[in-house]
């Protein structure tokens, strides 16, 4: 595909023409026009990062704010580098120069290849048309210098549903509960002073004939001050799938509420030196729209819970409210 800038220099504006199989005397050519109020943006895939659900979520950066009339794709296909057939598009969201696009899950085990593209024509447009059209209506792209992005989906042993740490009489309690597949062969608990290393303190053993299961290990000799954990899904072949990193501090007092996101679809939420009660825990984007909520009954002891969320899918600023007990805590996180 060929693309040519042309400017109408009386008001002026851009028109992108893309033009397929384009031969002199050929009648039967193929092309594209699209209009933009001025240059099309640059797009870039930044990066890609695969959910707790299987969806891969890709991070793309533009050279500027698009206009309105440019939308951001991805366009995807499992099994083969080839995009003569058989391909799917999904579209990004966000604003500025952020944005991101959500892959669906895709064949275990298999490789799925993408690239990153700006069109003037909306979704059901292109979902409408031939794929030699969807090839050609493109203003600008990201291909990753022709040989598109890739990533494998693995075979995972579990999906963590559930995940907490509490602190109380001097241990640390930890409790999951996740959906498990065959392929599982045992859990580590694991535990780090720095969020980086992680050394191996307790191991335990899938709970025979159930494909779900709640699981709990108590550390008896925590680290004073702050320790992070996390629990590793050990498959039979020796791979892991970890779980979201857990803050627990052991010495420092006084009252603290803060959120970590992972940037996967989940967040660490610390609760320190909060009360005993019922509260109810809410997600709300900039746009005011409940994404989340969940009610705690807490113990009022110091605990760190993980919020598995996949109704966040675009890129933005959201607020993380904790309230109850006549209290009310916030903080806004950026997924």
């Amino acid at each position: 595909m060929a693309s040519i800038y042309l400017i109408d220099y009386w008001s002026p504006h851009y028109r992108t023409l893309g033009i397929a199989q384009f031969q002199i005397a050929d009648s039967h050519s193929r092309y594209y026009v699209g209009y933009t109020p001025s240059a099309p943006v640059t797009v870039t895939r930044s990066s890609n990062v695969l959910w707790v659900n299987g969806s891969l979520k890709v991070n793309i950066t533009t050279s500027a704010t698009p206009s309105a009339q440019e939308n951001i794709y991805v366009r995807y296909r499992n099994l083969t580098n080839d995009f003569s057939a058989s391909t799917g598009i999904v579209q990004a969201t966000g604003s500025g120069t952020n944005w991101t696009a959500m892959i669906p899950g895709q064949t275990v085990g298999s490789i799925t290849y993408y690239y990153v593209f700006t069109s003037t024509r909306s979704l059901a447009q292109l979902n409408a048309g031939t794929e030699a059209e969807l090839s050609i209506a493109v203003l600008r792209y990201d291909d990753n210098a022709g040989a598109n992005y890739s990533y494998t989906g693995s075979l995972l042993p579990v999906t963590f549903t559930e995940f907490s740490g509490v602190r109380e009489n001097g241990t640390v309690k930890l409790s999951w509960k996740a959906e498990e597949t065959d392929n599982l062969s045992h859990y580590e608990i694991e535990q780090s002073l720095n969020a980086v290393s992680f050394t191996a303190k307790d191991r335990t053993e899938r709970k025979p004939n159930a494909s779900s299961s709640f699981y709990t290990s108590i550390d008896k000799t925590p680290a004073a001050g702050i320790s992070y954990y996390r629990i590793a899904a050990r498959a039979k072949d020796g791979t892991a799938r970890y779980s979201p990193i857990i803050r627990i501090n052991g010495s420092e007092k006084g009252r603290n509420f803060s959120v970590v996101s992972s940037g996967t679809g989940t967040f660490a939420v610390q609760m320190q030196g909060i009360s005993k009660g019922e509260y109810q825990l809410s997600i709300v984007s900039q746009s005011g729209q409940l994404v989340y909520s969940k009610r705690i009954v807490h113990d009022g002891n110091d605990r760190s819970v993980v919020i598995y969320s996949n109704s966040i899918v675009a890129h933005g600023l959201y607020r993380v409210v904790l309230r109850g007990n006549n209290q009310v805590f916030n903080q806004n996180i950026l997924e």
